[in-house]
């Protein structure tokens, strides 16, 4: 589990950016949000305090994580 973080400044577009502990964008000034298994949850609590929010890019970007085996 990572610890994550909400920063309380929104960004330019009115956002406020979900973060994991450690990451090289870490915000000055924060809500501290919790321990959670994915950047999802930390997203949906983050919410529970400002209407407008999204993932750091850098440290818990929404990626799928597919894995290709090549079979040749």
């Amino acid at each position: 589990m990572d610890l994550y973080y909400v920063n309380n400044e929104p960004r330019e577009a009115g956002q406020h950016q979900v973060h994991k502990l450690g990451c090289e964008l870490f915000p000055l000034t924060y809500i501290y949000l919790g321990p959670f298994s994915t950047c999802q949850e930390a997203l949906d609590k983050a919410r529970q305090y400002f209407p407008r929010v999204d993932v750091c890019p850098s440290c818990c970007a929404l990626r799928s994580k597919k894995v290709f085996f090549d079979r040749g």
